[in-house]
């Protein structure tokens, strides 16, 4: 597993144990403290999801790239008009 599902997973257990946690009697203290960490949780996991993309993603684009690259040097693209 990559560190980018890593990190992905641990923010998905955070938001639902804060989640878990608001659902028990908490005094204004500690639900304040709860809910900040709960949104700071999934901004985080947001921003992770948005910022950078799927290693399937990364991996078709550098394909695309090499691909087209390899395809400008190949031989027949670069004859000559006759």
């Amino acid at each position: 597993m990559d560190e980018r599902s890593t990190r992905l997973r641990n923010h998905r257990q955070n938001i639902s144990r804060y989640e878990n946690m608001l659902k028990t009697r908490l005094s204004e203290v500690e639900l304040h403290f709860v809910e900040k960490r709960l949104s700071e949780e999934r901004f985080k996991m947001a921003m992770l999801e948005f910022m950078s993309p799927p290693r399937a993603y990364q991996e078709s684009i550098w394909k695309q790239h090499r691909t087209s690259t390899s395809a400008a040097s190949s031989p027949e693209v670069l004859k000559p008009i006759r």
